[in-house]
């Protein structure tokens, strides 16, 4: 479930990142344009491991009880 929940912030805010690009643009000159880039490559790679750690959370079994506490009775 943690897996799921990771994967969604990171889609949700890199998805959020590369909209506000694609609607604005590239603007500016000097620092405040290389700054942008890396706000771009930021988004990216949220985007990209969001959709990661989704794949994992959907794959791994629900039935896997590693670390988790046994059921008291």
């Amino acid at each position: 479930m943690r897996n799921i929940i990771s994967g969604v912030i990171g889609v949700l805010l890199g998805g959020a990142i590369l909209m506000g690009f694609l609607l604005n643009g590239l603007q500016g000159a000097g620092s405040y344009f290389i700054g942008q880039i890396i706000g771009l490559i930021f988004g990216v790679l949220l985007l990209f491991g969001g959709v990661y750690y989704l794949v994992i959370g959907f794959i791994k079994r629900p039935d896997d009880d590693k670390g988790r506490r046994p059921k008291r009775r």
